[in-house]
């Protein structure tokens, strides 16, 4: 086996990465290897991204939530409202209807 070299970009000779020197070298390569890694980092951008037209309604104790069906009957369609429920969590609920028409909350489909 052999000794890890670098090479001396001054001279052109390999040096040894223990040495005085080649520790300056490796040193100085990896600030200019970092410096080009924070470079190329870019920032992605959604563009198809739309506005969210959901109504969000947060309900601060389980008594005061609404059931689905007197929200349904307020004038909220399906799938437009969230619920936000502050007494368990912030967790979310999404106003769905199942196949025969009934509304429902469900956990699953919410963001």
């Amino acid at each position: 086996m052999t000794r890890h070299t670098v090479l001396n970009p001054a001279t052109g000779r390999f040096v040894f990465k223990t040495g005085v020197l080649g520790q300056k070298i490796t040193k100085k390569k990896k600030t200019q290897r970092k410096a080009k890694d924070k470079k190329i980092v870019k920032k992605k951008i959604k563009k198809n991204a739309k506005p969210d037209k959901r109504t969000y309604i947060t309900f601060k104790t389980q008594s005061a939530m609404t059931t689905a069906q007197d929200m349904v009957d307020a004038g909220f369609e399906c799938e437009k409202v969230i619920a936000v429920l502050a007494f368990d969590g912030n967790k979310k609920k999404l106003l769905t209807s199942r196949d025969d028409g009934t509304p429902y909350w469900s956990s699953k489909k919410a963001p």
